[in-house]
């Protein structure tokens, strides 16, 4: 594949509805009732800010040209009065009316409502795997620094979508001009078009939001789950991500080709006078991280610019940016007076950039600032697998005037050089184990032995790579950065009865999430139990502390712990537990995995011809499954929820759920 890194941006925006004059009778309103333009949304919903402040007397009605007159509900939580179109209009409309806001003893006010409904609207997106997987990783990073988590729009994700296909269409010629945003569209470039701005096109998608739109974005990375690290591994989007004023979250991936990039593009969105007690410091990497990268290669606006130019990053990189950031609902301002990063053997040289050293000097993306925040880069990349200690301190401007000292000391310790500790060939398949084996800049193993030559592409995970070859090949080892390992017998000796799922298996025993039956054996085609699926998945998501529930006493030692976590989560009950000892139905499985996950069951029935048959219960997963491709009907289009799934199909359903570690 061509692979072409282009740089990452970041746009913090404020609503056209967030800035708006007070009136007397005790709210503002926005000058414009969304729809504006052109509609893309299927169902379009009308919205105006409105931020009252006591809703109980104030009315709000939409009256179309028809005549027909339609109550707006007001949501305080987003400060906008909504309410969706009873009648989708057809493709081509035009829509025209006017929505009144009244309160008792005061005028009321007409606010004009006009828009055309695209010809090709853009439906709203059901989640898919990749946007599971990054919306995961930023919800476990933003849990871990003390923040609320982000909740799944599939609206914002339309708009995501629809931009990621526009710059994967447009991106080379528009972005080699050196002068056109890749957060910018032109309707003259029509596929993927939806609006010029990020606002503007979640807004033409039917979102409805008020106060804040972030916009993130990045090309040419093989997984969603590189692009996501790509992003965290910058400053500015680190900072936008970690906002403590947003709650919604779109994703739209767009995977890439021999002729085409990669994009990610992640829509969020939230209220800027949102009630939340945010951290008093946001760390990154936060305290006692593993893993953390080690270099820094820039991104657009480049904070380093002063210093080394994208070029110049690009050839000789700095050291991963440690940062300390806060809140626009803490401070106004930080001062930073002491800051540095130490090793075992003292200080790390280091560039400190911050308020007082940042210039925005980049002509296509401006606005960025380092006004509550600063980061850390060591001149050189951090050394592998060492724990660095982290100091800043300094003043902060409370948004009351206050101002205060702060500091603060932490620590983190550095990735693994990537490496290979084993390899395994099972039949024609090369499964290799070691370190950071995902990672955009690792180079892909090098095979020793007679059959070296003839390797296929390599799919990866955070742990291991495999390669299939079409035939059993003839291979003494596998070196990747001067590590050579030999090629050694397979954990488990009965993994050659399902080698397409090999790779999946010998990474989740890696991490001790399988464990084999004994005597060396896996049993990959064996029916997985219901105690089996739910201690696989139980292991999977990190084995959470629980008690042990009394009707789980005559259950194997081994699954006692996971069957008293479902009975706490209350996916099971206690008269549901003997029934466990036995084979598996598909659709529980999916149930259980969905739910563990944080995945929402859809409304919508599974896309199988046998979906009457599938319990109402597991129904909205099933589709949920099916929308992320995580589940596949037989070939004559049945699911069969009553048939059995094997433990390696198991495995293999939890391998599409697997995250790698991050800082």
């Amino acid at each position: 594949m061509r692979r072409i890194i282009l740089p990452f941006i970041l746009i913090l925006a404020a609503s056209t509805a967030s800035s708006l004059p007070a009136m007397a009778g005790g709210y503002s309103y926005g000058t414009t009732v969304f729809p504006s333009g052109t509609s893309f949304a299927a169902d379009p919903t009308v919205w105006l800010y409105l931020n009252a402040s006591d809703p109980s007397t104030i009315e709000v009605n939409l009256t179309l040209s028809s005549g027909q007159t339609i109550p707006m509900a007001y949501n305080p939580a987003l400060d906008v009065a909504s309410v969706v179109l009873p009648n989708p209009p057809p493709p081509g409309a035009q829509i025209s009316g006017d929505v009144s806001i009244s309160d008792p003893g005061y005028t009321t006010e007409v606010v004009p409502l006009s828009f055309t409904e695209a010809s090709t609207p853009i439906a709203a997106q059901p989640e898919s795997l990749a946007a599971w997987q990054f919306a995961a990783l930023l919800n476990r990073s933003r849990t871990a620094e003390g923040l609320p988590t982000l909740a799944y729009d599939p609206l914002l994700s339309a708009a995501s979508l629809a931009h990621a296909t526009y710059v994967q269409t447009y991106a080379n010629s528009l972005y080699a001009s050196g002068s056109f945003s890749l957060h910018a569209e032109s309707a003259a470039d029509p596929t993927g078009y939806t609006a010029a701005t990020p606002v503007q096109r979640d807004e033409a998608v039917g979102a409805v939001f008020s106060g804040l739109d972030l916009e993130v974005l990045a090309t040419g990375r093989q997984t969603v789950v590189q692009a996501y690290r790509a992003l965290m591994d910058t400053t500015f989007h680190r900072f936008g991500l970690l906002s403590a004023q947003v709650s919604s979250i779109g994703v739209g991936w767009q995977p890439g080709s021999q002729t085409a990039a990669s994009v990610v593009v992640s829509d969020i969105t939230g209220n800027a006078a949102a009630q939340v007690t945010p951290p008093a410091q946001m760390l990154f990497p936060i305290q006692g991280a593993t893993d953390v990268p080690l270099s820094y290669t820039g991104e657009d606006p480049n904070p380093l610019s002063g210093i080394r130019s994208d070029a110049q990053l690009a050839a000789d990189p700095a050291g991963y940016p440690i940062s300390i950031s806060f809140s626009s609902l803490v401070a106004n301002s930080v001062q930073i007076s002491s800051a540095q990063l130490l090793d075992a053997s003292g200080l790390v040289p280091t560039y400190l950039i911050d308020n007082a050293t940042y210039t925005d000097n980049n002509p296509v993306y401006t606005g960025e600032s380092m006004a509550r925040g600063a980061a850390l880069f060591a001149q050189s990349p951090l050394a592998p697998n060492t724990v660095y200690t982290a100091q800043f301190s300094g003043t902060e401007t409370l948004t009351s005037g206050v101002i205060q000292p702060f500091s603060a000391v932490w620590s983190f310790t550095t990735r693994p050089a990537a490496s290979v500790t084993a390899a395994y060939l099972i039949g024609s398949t090369l499964v290799v184990t070691g370190h950071e084996l995902d990672l955009a800049s690792t180079p892909s193993p090098t095979l020793l032995g007679p059959s070296a030559s003839s390797a296929q592409s390599w799919t990866v995970t955070a742990h291991t790579a495999a390669t299939t070859f079409t035939t059993p090949p003839n291979l003494t080892g596998v070196s990747l950065n001067g590590q050579t390992v030999p090629i050694s017998p397979p954990p488990f000796s009965d993994l050659g009865q399902a080698s397409w799922a090999a790779q999946p298996i010998i990474s989740a025993w890696g991490r001790k999430v399988v464990l084999g039956m004994g005597m060396g054996l896996f049993a990959p085609m064996s029916p997985v139990t219901g105690l089996q699926a739910i201690t696989l998945i139980y292991r999977q998501i990190g084995s959470p502390g629980v008690a042990i529930n009394p009707a789980v006493a005559t259950l194997p030692i081994w699954s006692q712990a996971a069957v008293s976590w479902a009975l706490s989560a209350g996916w099971i009950t206690a008269q549901f537990v003997p029934s466990l000892a036995l084979s598996a139905p598909r659709d529980s499985v999916v149930q259980w995995l969905m739910q563990a996950e944080g995945v929402a069951p859809l409304s919508t029935p599974p896309p199988f011809s046998d979906a009457s048959q599938i319990p109402a219960a597991q129904a909205g997963y099933v589709s949920a499954a099916a929308a992320m491709g995580v589940v596949n009907g037989f070939p004559n289009g049945t699911f069969q929820p009553a048939s059995v799934t094997s433990r390696a199909a198991m495995v293999k359903l939890l391998s599409a759920f697997f995250l790698p570690n991050t800082p």
